[in-house]
């Protein structure tokens, strides 16, 4: 269903999308230290660490330790530095492998049913992407909230743009 090529454009758009809310956040006296904004960017980009540890076979550790804004900064640098790399040793063939999810029972309960069929890598890899898009969202608003414009971050922005590179803050 997905292909690798698209995928690696999802998450190429993704780091310039979260790069860009962080440099909104870090540029604005009265965002910069909004815990609300704080508390979200910090659930995207953990929630980006938990599948790329499910992906790579690594431990999770679900402890909710605070971070300082300059720490969830760098944390989200080095996710997407991270999430290059494993995109580029991926396998086509290898996306239509089953990944199983530690938290999928707690979804279940939460759609009142079991999931349908076995997801995939890729099926993965893809809501990674759309649910930092999805939260990405609600952090707008929180930086409108503040007296802050938000960035344009849709994918087709990024397209127009001339697809470019992230610019962290």
């Amino acid at each position: 269903m997905f292909s690798l090529t698209s995928l690696r454009d999802i998450y190429r758009h993704m780091e310039w999308a979260d790069s860009m809310v962080w440099s909104a956040l870090i540029s604005s006296d009265t965002a910069r230290d909004e815990p609300a904004l704080l508390d979200k960017l910090r659930h995207i980009h953990r929630t980006q660490q938990y599948f790329l540890a499910v992906w790579r076979g690594e431990t999770l550790d679900f402890t909710r330790e605070e971070t300082s804004r300059d720490e969830e900064l760098e944390r989200a640098r080095a996710f997407h530095s991270d999430a290059r790399m494993w995109l580029e040793a991926l396998n086509e063939d290898e996306l239509g492998r089953e990944a199983c999810v530690p938290w999928a029972d707690r979804y279940a309960q939460r759609i009142g049913r079991e999931r349908a069929e076995p997801t995939s890598l890729g099926e993965t890899v893809y809501q990674a992407a759309a649910h930092s898009s999805y939260h990405r969202g609600q952090a707008s608003t929180l930086l409108r909230q503040a007296g802050v414009t938000p960035p344009l971050v849709d994918y087709i922005a990024w397209l127009w743009l001339g697809r470019p590179e992230p610019q962290w803050p």
